[in-house]
């Protein structure tokens, strides 16, 4: 049985105390802010990720023990118990945890800090990390890696995406296509798998749709590692080959400096039914299928949304949505086969792998 796909969330304690004491700070004019806050307290006490802190976990536990010790003495004086707000945090992370409804490790010296030194071979490619290096260090590590980095020092909601976005679509609307829809999108990335059954089933669709979705999700380039993109797909009308020499020379048009693994996996119509893309850090979906606009006009009436399953606040149950697509995406390149030819029900050409499923 596949196991529940968790995100890795690398944080640092001070992060958590330099954040806290900025929120404390804030007048009313900075919601956003407060906002943003609450969006990763929401993320760190989630059973869809893998808490990693950088404290031991003899000094965790000690930290309890001194939260518990102040609770039983104000029990004994019948009072409330007085604690600070990262005592609270650390107060609700153990008790989820103790209830296994979140994974917390605990690395301490072990702990892979976020820095200019560091290499691709050091940091988890598909983590989110929770920081106190300075801004700059951080942004240069996103942009050279896809890896989403949030500083303490720039604590500000243009860092990543926390809003819920998208767009209604009415049928035969013109006007409207998918550099419109995806382009400006916050998308630090380094992986990206779309699944559609009909996105590849025809040149023209692909080039209308799929062009300008890569041209609005890709990054212009990585440094030292290859940007993983997957299709699964049950429709390449018996020319798969093509379809994927197809989506090779779009990529290379499109991002000339950026190394990309490309994998294209046909599977039984009945394995997936939503349409969506997903990247390290974005869930889009649409109901009508990625292969909405024919000759410059949408066929079909739908709605598409594009959330940031891991910061978003007001769409809970994107967290599970993405674990599960994940999940579902692990059993099928598990059970993948080589390509044969195109008679066969289920094959993968390219690399057949993906970091998103790691």
């Amino acid at each position: 049985m596949t196991e529940n796909y968790r995100k890795t969330v690398y944080c640092e304690i001070q992060f958590l105390k330099e954040c806290l004491l900025q929120i404390n700070m804030s007048d009313n004019s900075n919601m956003l802010k407060r906002r943003l806050w609450n969006s990763i307290e929401n993320l760190l006490q989630s059973p869809y990720i893998n808490l990693v802190l950088d404290i031991s976990s003899d000094d965790f536990i000690s930290e309890i023990n001194d939260i518990e010790k102040k609770k039983i003495k104000a029990a004994r004086k019948n009072e409330n118990t007085q604690l600070g707000d990262f005592e609270e945090l650390l107060w609700k992370l153990n008790y989820k945890q103790e209830e296994s409804s979140l994974h917390i490790k605990c690395y301490g010296k072990d702990y892979i800090s976020i820095d200019a030194q560091n290499n691709a071979e050091r940091l988890n490619m598909n983590a989110i990390y929770l920081t106190c290096k300075e801004a700059d260090i951080c942004e240069d590590i996103s942009h050279k890696y896809g890896i989403s980095v949030l500083s303490s020092k720039k604590f500000d909601v243009n860092q990543l995406q926390f809003e819920d976005a998208g767009c209604a679509i009415a049928k035969d609307e013109k006007n409207m296509n998918w550099l419109k829809i995806l382009q400006g999108k916050c998308n630090i990335c380094n992986a990206m798998i779309i699944v559609d059954n009909f996105i590849l089933s025809d040149t023209n669709v692909l080039n209308e749709n799929l062009r300008e979705i890569l041209q609005a999700l890709l990054p212009d380039t990585l440094s030292n590692i290859p940007f993983h993109l997957s299709v699964f797909t049950s429709d390449m009308k018996q020319n798969s080959k093509i379809r994927l020499e197809l989506l090779e020379s779009i990529v290379k048009e499109l991002r000339p400096n950026l190394e990309c693994e490309i994998s294209v996996f046909k599977n039984g119509t009945d394995v997936f039914h939503d349409r969506t893309i997903i990247t390290n850090n974005l869930w889009i979906g649409c109901g009508g299928g990625f292969d909405l606009f024919k000759k410059g006009k949408s066929d079909k009436m739908t709605v598409v949304n594009i959330v940031n399953p891991y910061l978003t606040d007001t769409m809970q149950w994107a967290k599970k949505a993405y674990s599960n697509l994940v999940r579902s995406i692990k059993k099928v390149i598990s059970n993948k086969n080589e390509y044969i030819n195109d008679s066969y029900p289920v094959f993968y050409l390219g690399t057949g792998v993906n970091r998103l499923t790691e």
